[in-house]
């Protein structure tokens, strides 16, 4: 289309906005109109390709003269199938190369001289790019992340529908990658079903015996089976955890932060770019209760940001942590918020040394070296003691002095092969005279694999608290009348198969 003159009197609408609102219609719409029914769009040349702008004389024009064309993926339906799903498929790939605005045109001179041509068929937030067309161009599956369900859309009318009947995210299941068969006449595809039992509980405790006083409740009640790692605020009134969302179980825009108001269950959502691990996010509350820590993968080691509790906002802290390959064990905040305590393996030695991060200088010390493997770790309420659970043999679990001057075994696993330590499982009583531990039996012929103890940090017998199965990141309230932990397993994959799912004439 020739770019007007720029001496033209009539004001442009400069922005895709402007143009769906002259239009009385929705950006995705007017774009889909530009694309497949000639809707006079124009684009600065000299500027980025989502610089659009349209006169509203040209768009009384045509939409005086308006008559729908049909689709070209229909209108090809007789020719060879194999070019048609290969436009097809281009089509949808396309759609991941946009920016600020999705690509419609292929770039460069090669993609001209095959004679190929892009054109946009869908875009809105809702867009999904995890399914495949149909034979014919017509249909393309897709995953609805609003309820979790499998669904088409007709690419000619731009109407979607919902294909399994879930309807909401009350359940953990969701559908995932919906492929559908490439010889079939019918509309058969095969789609996984991504379902996880992990959620975020909470129990009273006895703050006099620290021992429970009334059975667990579950917490999340929000894409169920797909929750962990709660943490409580420092005034108890708030908890953040982590809410996995879409068909990746980590990596970024894969997992939410969410933070709940206990006493109303009003909760706000985050979603961020870092790269959140999916198998053991970590959440630490800053002391001033108005951020939390997170720990993300960044070029093969570890970083440290904080966000903000209320916005959302993320600020980076720390960069280069940890080595490529470690997996990152959960760190402990000081009581004045400015030190973050980790682990961090030496790969050449096979040591493990607990280091002191100091966020306003950005200065790292070596507190501790061990040869044990270190597996977790806890700071105490009052910041003096630290417990370090061992993942070697023995497998122990002790307390010692930040300064150096003391350190005492208080529990120890001698059996290897029937039981161990988890790696998201210690936590002080509000006291301090107290160290709640995980234990893990592979064997266990009756009741829970997983077990929630409680040590004194003088020595002494374990007492037994809690069992659940995957039952891991055990939190306890400053009062010690509130315990929040996870329970339930990751998600387990299936595949399935739907037959006559979408009518093709």
């Amino acid at each position: 289309m020739p770019e007007p003159s720029p001496d033209s009197p009539e004001t442009p609408l400069d922005s895709w906005k402007a143009i769906a609102a002259y239009l009385n219609r929705d950006i995705s719409t007017v774009r889909r109109w530009e694309a497949s029914e000639g809707l006079p769009v124009h684009r600065h040349r000299h500027l980025a390709r989502s610089s659009v702008y349209a006169y509203p004389s040209e768009l009384d024009s045509w939409r005086a003269g308006r008559r729908p064309e049909r689709s070209p993926a229909v209108a090809s339906a007789s020719r060879p199938r194999l070019r048609t799903v290969a436009v097809a498929a281009l089509a949808v790939v396309m759609l991941l190369a946009g920016g600020d605005g999705w690509m419609g045109t292929p770039k460069g001179p090669a993609a001209q001289d095959r004679g190929l041509v892009a054109r946009e068929v869908w875009a809105d937030p809702t867009a999904d790019v995890s399914g495949t067309p149909t034979p014919d161009g017509r249909f393309v599956t897709f995953i609805d992340w609003t309820t979790g369900d499998v669904a088409v859309r007709d690419l000619t009318t731009g109407v979607s529908r919902r294909i399994t009947g879930k309807g909401s995210f009350a359940t953990a299941d969701f559908g995932q990658w919906p492929i559908v068969s490439a010889d079939s006449t019918d509309g058969a595809y095969h789609y996984g079903v991504r379902a996880g039992t992990q959620d975020v509980y909470e129990a009273e405790l006895d703050p006099r015996t620290g021992t429970l006083s009334a059975s667990a409740e579950r917490l999340t009640h929000r894409f169920e089976g797909s929750n962990l790692a709660g943490a409580l605020s420092p005034d108890g009134r708030r908890l953040a955890y982590v809410s996995r969302r879409g068909p990746l179980l980590e990596g970024p825009g894969s997992m939410a932060v969410v933070v709940r108001a206990l006493d109303t269950g009003e909760e706000r959502d985050f979603h961020s770019t870092l790269h959140l691990s999916g198998r053991r996010p970590v959440l630490r509350w800053f002391p001033d209760g108005e951020s939390i820590l997170l720990t993300a993968a960044e070029g093969g080691t570890w970083t440290l940001s904080r966000i903000h509790a209320e916005t959302g906002a993320v600020a980076p802290l720390a960069a280069g942590l940890g080595t490529p390959g470690y997996v990152f064990q959960p760190p402990s905040i000081s009581p004045n918020g400015r030190t973050v305590f980790y682990f961090r393996p030496d790969a050449g030695t096979h040591e493990y040394s607990l280091m002191a991060y100091d966020i306003d200088t950005r200065r790292q010390e070596e507190l501790f070296r061990s040869k044990e493997a270190l597996l977790s770790l806890a700071l105490s309420r009052n910041g003096r003691q630290v417990a370090i659970a061992t993942s070697g043999a023995p497998r122990t679990v002790f307390v010692m002095a930040l300064d150096g001057s003391s350190r005492r075994e208080v529990f120890r696993i001698e059996q290897r092969a029937r039981e161990t330590l988890s790696g998201e499982g210690l936590e002080w009583s509000p006291d301090d005279r107290f160290v709640y531990f995980v234990r893990s039996f592979r064997d266990e012929p009756t009741g829970a694999r997983d077990q929630l103890w409680r040590v004194p940090v003088t020595g002494g017998t374990p007492e037994h608290i809690l069992s659940a199965d995957g039952l891991a990141f055990p939190a306890i309230s400053r009062d010690g009348r509130r315990l929040v932990f996870t329970a339930g397993r990751m998600a387990l994959a299936a595949l399935w198969v739907m037959e006559n799912a979408v009518s093709i004439p």
